[in-house]
């Protein structure tokens, strides 16, 4: 029977080393997983950012044309 204690042990010895490292692969996937949903985040917050600095640009640019407009109404 030695030769089959000596197949368990290899195979007991594979399956020990397969989840080790399907261990370490599913942190990395954790890792990858908790990252992009950071960055998912950050591209919200930013283009949120981005959009109200836009529109605020706009209302300003606009703002100004109609001044400039009834100023010019009023004075000429």
């Amino acid at each position: 029977g030695t030769n089959l204690e000596t197949i368990k042990e290899s195979y007991v010895n594979t399956i020990d080393e397969l989840s080790q490292e399907l261990a370490v692969i599913k942190s990395r996937y954790e890792q990858l997983d908790a990252d992009k949903q950071r960055l998912s985040d950050e591209l919200e917050r930013r283009t949120a950012e981005f959009d109200r600095d836009h529109s605020r640009q706009n209302i300003e640019r606009v703002s100004s044309n109609l001044l400039q407009q009834s100023f010019e109404e009023v004075c000429f």
